[in-house]
């Protein structure tokens, strides 16, 4: 098994919509979330005959930028994540489905805490 399958690294960007209850907010209390992140994947490739099946897990760090829809600031925080996955492929073309953890300190508005986005995601794949 090669090493290069075992191993990678995945930069990604996402897009989400959220709201804030129990906050006295001026303007609307949603707010639309960029995330910006690099990882670390280890995979653990099994040969199912003609397909692979990959377990893997993932970790690394970026930013969540947070803008109030309605209000003229966005701010931005430091953000770690981590996760796992399952894909299932059938030569360079597969499928997949993962979970992830985006976690960073949310201290706007009133509220002091370390926040938790959880992400499912799912999707096609394609190795070079």
């Amino acid at each position: 098994m090669s090493r290069r399958r075992n191993v990678g690294i995945r930069a990604s960007g996402s897009w989400a919509q959220d709201s804030l209850r129990g906050a006295a907010l001026p303007g609307r209390g949603k707010f639309n979330k960029f995330t910006y992140d690099a990882a670390l994947v280890l995979r653990y490739p099994i040969q199912t005959g003609s397909a692979t099946l990959s377990p893997y897990v993932l970790g690394g760090a970026g930013a969540i930028s947070v803008h109030q829809l309605g209000a003229s600031d966005t701010w931005c925080k430091f953000a770690g994540n981590f996760g796992a996955g399952l894909e299932y492929s059938f030569g360079r073309v597969g499928v997949r489905a993962e979970g992830r953890d985006f976690i960073y300190k949310f201290d706007r508005y009133g509220f002091d805490k370390t926040q938790h986005d959880i992400a499912w995601q799912g999707g096609l794949t394609l190795s070079f």
